[in-house]
């Protein structure tokens, strides 16, 4: 039975599951332009969302709206975009976000428990600098958001309702995370020893 314990315990060691405090920067996502959001990024489900270098658009709320290093993530052709997770809730602290291209943008932020709305933000948005969104959103498990209106620059060389995020901080956010490979072989050479020191002589 102790064996048994022992086993298990390495399994369970492979893949641990804890929730905690997680701040999205989408700076470890390799881009020098745009990519769409990789799957199962920060555990999350991710619906029509890239991530993009801010330097790649110039003079745009892409560039003005990092906060940390050089990504931000944002909504493709101005879509609709969401994101979710498949099991469990989270608690959504807050995030920057910014108008890639029309000041005054009119963004939209609702989130749910399944299919029930529980909350919604509005906020105007400009593209000259990235706004802090103060939520405390507790128990949720999806977000989406939208923009509409606002007034298109025609200098800046793009158009649309394009939001950009940046800074996504979860209070309280599940996540997955795999062991390094030395850690895992020092549990099973651990593992191996006990089951060595139990043959008969």
């Amino acid at each position: 039975m102790r064996m048994q314990a022992l086993v298990l315990l390495l399994l369970t060691a492979v893949s641990v599951v804890w929730a905690g405090p997680v701040t999205l920067m989408f700076d470890d996502v390799i881009t020098s332009s745009a990519v769409p959001m990789p799957s199962g990024y920060g555990g999350l489900n991710w619906e029509n969302m890239r991530v993009v270098r801010g330097e790649f658009v110039p003079d745009s709320g892409y560039e003005r709206g990092v906060v940390s290093a050089s990504n931000v993530a944002a909504n493709p052709q101005g879509n609709p975009a969401a994101f979710s997770l498949a099991s469990g809730t989270f608690d959504l602290t807050g995030f920057h976000a910014t108008a890639a291209w029309s000041e005054g943008l009119e963004a939209t932020f609702t989130g749910f428990l399944g299919a029930v709305q529980v909350y919604q933000h509005n906020v105007l948005l400009s593209t000259l600098s990235p706004a802090l969104i103060e939520l405390n959103w507790s128990g949720i498990n999806r977000v989406e958001f939208s923009g509409t209106g606002g007034v298109d620059d025609p200098g800046d060389g793009g158009t649309g309702p394009h939001i950009v995020l940046d800074n996504l901080r979860f209070a309280d956010l599940p996540v997955s995370q795999v062991p390094e490979a030395g850690t895992v072989w020092l549990l099973g050479a651990g593992l191996i020893g006990l089951l060595w020191r139990r043959r008969p002589v």
